[in-house]
């Protein structure tokens, strides 16, 4: 293996900053929330698989959308919102969720004539805030407050037994589980993100130490004997598992399926390497390349949406657990694997 290129070097330290947000600038990892377009759009696809072409949407670019993201033509309306800089607390998301509310059921007096406009003859009987996330008991409260003081505005377009409601994805399993079935993805988990620079202290991670780097090193050291190209390879593997681990934590959060099928694959992907081993214990770096390669196979077949780029860290976060944790070792000498359950998980 070639030494470590001088051009990855960690970027320099500014000496007025501190160290801590030098490391948030560096790792460039996607936001842990929904990003409010991306919530929009995935609600949408959600809703079109229950109402089908009974669903209007309603964009907002030209005209204003009235306080409708979208109505059927039953008469329930939906709103998207996604609160910005999750996570958060409980009771700065229930303040958020209920100033959403308020703000946008007042637009349907405030803006009563663009409403009756836009639905027509249809009557309203529910208004439904979708959101990622309801904890709240006083947001339900709020709901009923505010389906009562509309109802009392005597609009031509709101039913007498208008409801309002905050719903999330669990109130759409069945169409939840349609949308991730064919591998979609929001556009921040398919598009290529970052690796950090720095490990969470603020050193590099071809410097960091521990009993799980150690046994890393030991194994990696049957097929790198230089130690500066070991802890180059080293640390570009931790940058990988730092990076492909927050990934995944996002993938279980917004599309579990996903996250399901990524982990039966890893799974299988780790059998077949221990099954391998058994047959082939020799030290060599090919084998290595080869089982990266065919983890990033795996990884892309079964969530195509994924750039390469994710595919590939996913596959060293897979390569360094396994380093730490089970039997992936090199060299003969090493005891063998065992592929019947006995191996640590990884």
């Amino acid at each position: 293996m070639a030494d470590c290129p001088a051009a990855r070097s960690v970027p320099q330290l500014h000496p007025s900053e501190d160290r801590a947000l030098y490391v948030c600038r560096v790792y460039q990892a996607t936001p842990p929330g929904w990003d409010s377009d991306e919530w929009e759009q995935y609600c949408l696809l959600i809703l079109r698989q229950r109402h089908g072409d009974r669903l209007v949407p309603v964009p907002d670019k030209s005209g204003g959308d009235g306080g409708l993201e979208a109505f059927t033509q039953e008469g329930a309306a939906y709103q998207c919102y996604a609160p910005e800089n999750e996570p958060l607390k409980p009771k700065t998301r229930y303040e958020l969720q209920r100033g959403k509310i308020t703000k946008d059921l007042k637009k349907l007096d405030t803006y009563r004539v663009r409403v009756q406009e836009l639905l027509g003859d249809v009557a309203l009987v529910s208004w439904v805030l979708l959101t990622p996330r309801h904890e709240a008991a006083d947001l339900v409260a709020h709901c009923q407050a505010k389906a009562r003081e509309v109802v009392a505005l005597g609009l031509p377009f709101i039913s007498s037994d208008f409801c309002v409601s905050v719903q999330t994805l669990a109130d759409f399993e069945v169409e939840h589980r349609l949308v991730q079935s064919v591998g979609f993805l929001p556009g921040s988990l398919s598009s290529p993100i970052s690796r950090p620079h720095l490990h969470p202290s603020g050193i590099p991670f071809s410097e960091v130490e521990g009993h799980l780097i150690g046994v890393m090193d030991s194994k990696l050291a049957h097929i790198l004997a230089d130690e500066t190209s070991r802890a180059y390879y080293r640390g570009e593997l931790l940058r990988g598992q730092v990076a492909g681990d927050d990934l995944v934590g996002r993938f279980r959060d917004r599309v579990p399926d996903v996250a399901f099928a990524l982990d039966r694959e890893l799974d299988a992907a780790k059998r077949a390497m221990l099954m391998n081993q058994a047959l082939t214990p020799d030290a060599e770096p090919t084998r290595l390349q080869g089982l990266l390669a065919d983890i990033v196979e795996r990884v892309q077949q079964t969530v195509p949406q994924l750039s390469r780029t994710n595919a590939e860290m996913l596959a060293e976060a897979a390569i360094c657990r396994w380093l730490q944790e089970c039997s992936l070792h090199f060299g003969s000498s090493a005891a063998p694997a065992s592929v019947g359950g006995g191996e640590q998980d990884g």
